[in-house]
């Protein structure tokens, strides 16, 4: 059930829930408002049954916080109480029996086909109960605005633009053209946009023509509640064991993993460090490797395809040495902030978004050419050559990015929510 009583109602939907960073940053966000409200607000999530990696998504419990199914192609009572049951092993429990296996590829194939079209399916699902709300917020966008028609949201709207991989880079593919469109058209649509990056915000400001005082950038906080000295209890045994270099993410084009693994071969031939590369990440299992490099498979580099939530502070923990080589992010990307967070060195691209908090003189992570091998070879040079600098840059990466916490994000987000609000009561008054 929706709250109201007399609260500022929000509503939140996400009919896609982008896997990995865009999930864990709307939990992390969720947490914080419920912390923040003070009574003074309920929020209303809207989440489909399973994420854009197949996972499925557990209903959210949280104080202030109400939770609902997005019903594109499934009635509500399959969705809030069946399904629940049905997938209650997914996401870090025990693996799901045969049946029901097979049950949720049926299910997660058909859902992914409505929504993910640009017909706008889960927006005429969300026409029906956006009069509950006094404002709507919006934390990712893609793949959701109806191509032939216009669609308002009839009150105030937030939005969160992570990135511009779909103006610098070809990573949506054959959907480039139809998600620039999409994007021009939330930005027309939106009371307010919320950055990540002040060089996203910069470059949003300049392409798209959208007025300075309609956006903010709020800088986001580590994603893992409590660092170094977690151990959830899960005991994974993978054959590399611990001292490995470490990335992780989706096998997407502007990932750059091609000059991860050639600037790693390198490094192992130039400097004889056999040390292993271990790829973990949805789809990059099937990364192929070419056998000049002399990388042999589950011995000097592992592809581990996806892996579970709570195995990852783990293989973050082992690692001695992070990469993080993406051309496009929203800000700091969750490899940054959790290799920080578990006290282990980041190794990452030269990307404006990184270096507008990190700097160029390598004082918390040692940055490199995305776009050349050569220069991670010599990244992961410096990072080997001289163990006490690099300890001291894991403890200023470290004591930089424990400055700022998830309160304080959800904080500067309910500021933001309170000058849509305004700026959207003012432009009403005046037509």
């Amino acid at each position: 059930m929706i709250k109201n009583g007399g609260a500022v109602r929000v509503g939140v939907f996400d009919q896609i829930v982008s896997g990995g960073g865009v999930y864990k940053f709307t939990l992390r966000l969720l947490e914080g408002l419920s912390i923040k409200s003070g009574g003074r607000w309920d929020f209303h999530l809207m989440w489909p049954l399973f994420d854009s990696g197949g996972e499925f998504l557990h209903e959210v419990r949280l104080p202030n916080v109400s939770f609902e199914r997005i019903g594109v192609s499934f009635r509500s009572r399959f969705c809030n109480v069946v399904a629940p049951v049905l997938f209650r092993n997914n996401r870090g429990m025990a693996d799901l029996d045969i049946v029901a296996a097979i049950f949720a590829r049926k299910i997660n194939k058909q859902q992914l086909s409505d929504i993910r079209t640009f017909r706008g399916k889960g927006l005429d699902w969300l026409d029906d109960r956006k009069s509950s709300f006094d404002l709507l917020y919006f934390p990712y966008t893609f793949l959701t605005y109806p191509k032939n028609r216009d669609w308002s949201p009839g009150k105030p709207l937030v939005l969160t633009l992570h990135d511009l991989a779909h103006e610098f880079t070809d990573a949506w593919g054959d959907k480039t053209g139809d998600v620039k469109e999409e994007v021009k058209k939330w930005l027309n649509a939106a009371t307010h946009v919320v950055f990540s990056s002040r060089y996203i915000q910069r470059e949003s400001i300049r392409i798209y023509g959208i007025s300075e005082e309609r956006t903010s950038c709020i800088y986001l906080a580590p994603l893992e509640d409590t660092g170094v000295d977690r151990d959830t209890g899960i005991k994974i045994v993978y054959p590399f064991g611990q001292g490995y270099v470490f990335t992780i993410g989706w096998a997407a084009k502007h990932k750059r993993t091609e000059t991860v693994i050639e600037g790693f071969a390198r490094y192992r031939r130039k400097y004889n460090h056999n040390i292993p590369l271990v790829i973990a990440g949805p789809h990059t299992e099937r990364l192929s490797i070419n056998e000049e490099l002399g990388l042999k498979k589950n011995k000097d580099i592992f592809l581990l395809g996806y892996v579970k939530d709570e195995d990852i502070p783990r293989l973050y923990r082992d690692a001695s040495a992070v990469i993080t080589a993406s051309v496009s992010e929203a800000g700091f990307n969750s490899m940054i902030y959790d290799a920080m967070s578990f006290k282990t060195p980041i190794i990452c691209s030269s990307i404006p978004q990184f270096i507008e908090r990190l700097g160029t003189k390598n004082e918390m992570a040692i940055t490199f050419d995305p776009y050349d091998p050569e220069s991670l070879c010599e990244a992961l040079r410096i990072n080997f050559r001289d163990p006490d600098a690099t300890r001291q840059r894991v403890r200023k990466a470290k004591e930089y990015i424990s400055r700022r916490n998830w309160e304080d994000v959800a904080e500067d987000y309910l500021g933001v929510f309170e000058r849509a609000r305004k700026t959207y009561s003012e432009r009403s008054s005046q037509r």
